[in-house]
C-alpha cells in the first residue's frame, strides 16, 4: 500500500476567466474532442489500488474567477481558502474526514466539515453559506429580468447524506434552513420600491428522496413591505419587474416523448406573516388612488402540495388572516 503522510499547499493562487466567446483561459489545456479509440468493458472485480494520505493541508489560497460573457462582466474572489482533509485511503475502515473555509471579499462565507469514503462514494457533513450579496450577481440576471435588487444577502445551511438511502441515488437533506435578509427590489425605473423584505426564513427543511418528499416547519416573513402599482396601461409594477427579457425568439423545441414520474409530496407546517404593510397605487384610472393596508398577520398551517394529486393545487387544512 503507497501512504503519503502529509501533502501540504500554502498560498496557492488560481484564476480563472472567461472570455467573451466564452472561452476559458485553460482551454489550452484540454484535447480537442475526437473518436476516441475502444476501450475495453471495465473489469467488475478490479479494485482501487491501495493508498492513504494521511493529511492534506492547503492554507491561506486565493482564487479568482472572472466571466466576460455576462452583461457588463461578472468578477469573483475568494480570499482566502483552506481545505483540510484527513485518512484519505481507498482501503480504510474509517472514512475521510474533510473540513473548508472559503471567504470572498464581498462578505460571503461558505464552510462545511463532514466525512466520505472513496470505496463505496459515500458522505455525510454539514455545509452552511451566509452574507452571499445578491447584487453581485447582477451581470447574470441583468438581463433577463427587470428588477431591481438594490440589496439582499442570502444563507443557506443544511446536513446531507449520500446517498439518501439505499434505493435512491440522490441526496438526502435534513435540518436545512433558507434566509433572506434586508432585500429590497425596485420597478422597472428604479424609482418605485416595490418589495422590502427585512429578514425572511425558512427552517426545519427535510428532503427525502427515498420518500419523495420535502418538508419545512415553518415559513416565515416579519416586518415586510410590499407595493403594488398598477399603471395607465393597466400593468402590474411587480409582475413586470421579474418577467424575463426575451433577447430573440427562440424555434420551437422538437417534441419529447414525456414520461410519467412518481409523484413528490411538499408539506409547510407553518406560515407565519406578521406585521405586513401593503399599499396598492391605482394608476389606471382617471383620478389616481391609493389603498394601504397596516399590520397584516396572516397565518396557516398544514399546507400540502402532491404532484400526482389536487391537480397542482395546494391544500391548506387550517388558515387565518387579521387585519389592523
Amino acid at each position: 500500500k503507497a501512504v503519503l503522510k502529509a501533502l501540504v499547499i500554502e498560498q496557492p493562487v488560481v484564476a480563472v476567466t472567461r472570455d467573451r466567446d466564452g472561452v476559458f483561459n485553460f482551454a489550452d489545456l484540454i484535447p480537442p474532442p475526437g473518436k476516441e479509440p475502444e476501450k475495453a468493458p471495465p473489469d467488475p472485480d478490479q479494485k482501487i489500488p491501495a493508498f492513504l494520505v494521511q493529511t492534506i493541508d492547503i492554507s491561506a489560497g486565493k482564487a479568482s474567477f472572472t466571466d466576460q460573457t455576462a452583461g457588463s462582466g461578472f468578477s469573483l474572489t475568494v480570499d482566502p481558502f483552506t481545505v483540510a482533509i484527513e485518512n484519505l485511503g481507498s482501503r480504510e475502515k474509517e472514512p475521510a474526514r474533510y473540513s473548508f473555509d472559503v471567504a470572498t471579499r464581498s462578505g460571503a462565507i461558505l464552510a462545511g466539515q463532514g466525512t466520505a469514503t472513496i470505496t463505496d462514494l459515500t458522505s455525510n457533513g454539514q455545509i452552511t453559506l451566509s452574507g452571499l450579496p445578491l447584487t453581485q450577481f447582477e451581470p447574470y440576471y441583468n438581463k433577463y429580468i427587470k428588477a431591481g435588487i438594490k440589496s439582499g444577502r442570502a444563507g443557506v445551511g443544511f446536513t446531507y447524506r449520500y446517498p439518501a438511502g439505499p434505493a435512491s441515488p440522490l441526496p438526502g437533506v435534513t435540518n436545512a434552513r433558507i434566509s433572506l435578509k434586508n432585500f429590497v427590489v425596485t420597478g422597472p425605473k428604479g424609482a418605485v420600491r416595490l418589495v422590502d423584505v427585512p429578514d425572511f426564513s425558512i427552517v426545519g427543511i427535510q428532503v427525502d428522496p427515498e420518500k419523495q418528499t420535502v418538508q419545512a416547519d415553518m415559513l416565515r416573513l416579519p416586518d415586510s413591505r410590499l407595493r403594488i402599482d398598477r399603471s395607465q396601461e393597466g400593468g402590474i409594477y411587480l409582475v413586470e419587474a421579474f418577467m424575463p427579457t426575451i433577447e430573440k425568439p427562440r424555434e420551437p423545441a422538437p417534441a419529447e416523448v414525456q414520461t410519467a414520474s412518481d409523484p413528490w409530496k411538499a408539506v409547510l407546517e407553518q406560515l407565519v406573516v406578521d406585521n405586513l404593510s401593503l399599499s396598492i397605487h391605482e394608476h389606471s384610472a382617471k383620478t389616481p388612488s391609493v389603498y394601504s393596508l397596516e399590520k397584516v398577520t396572516v397565518q396557516a398551517s398544514g399546507i400540502e402540495y402532491d404532484t400526482g394529486k389536487m391537480e397542482g393545487i395546494p391544500l391548506i387544512t387550517e388558515a387565518g388572516v387579521s387585519l389592523h
